[in-house]
């Protein structure tokens, strides 16, 4: 058997979405199945210059959750865009063109989320 010749035609190997986010927990929906844990120090005692430091990084890791959670839709949207460029008629191949440029992005990031690259 051959290897998929593009990232369309690749199948995905991580949990199915959707995932979500609750309090810094990643979790499947469905039936809350654990993903992942974005940590931070919920019982911190410091000055209140060390709370804003700590405030600032709490609300960096939820982005970061959130971020996580949407995984799952930003890998699919990137499929179905490296789909659409590749099998879009009339598409500059020369590799400078603004298309080939935003498939070779995707394909990096597909690569990444694949383990192909790191």
């Amino acid at each position: 058997m051959t290897a998929p010749s593009n990232h369309a035609e690749r199948a995905a190997t991580h949990t199915p979405g959707p995932w979500d986010t609750e309090d810094g927990e990643v979790f499947v929906d469905a039936d809350s199945r654990h993903i992942a844990t974005v940590t931070f120090d919920r019982d911190f005692e410091g000055t209140v210059e060390e709370h804003r430091v700590l405030h600032a990084r709490w609300q960096q890791q939820h982005a970061n959750a959130r971020l996580i959670a949407a995984a799952p839709e930003l890998y699919e949207a990137l499929r179905n865009i490296v789909g659409m460029i590749v099998n879009c008629p009339g598409v500059p191949s020369n590799s400078d063109s603004l298309p080939m440029m935003v498939l070779a992005n995707a394909r990096g990031a597909l690569d990444k989320a694949e383990g192909r690259r790191r």
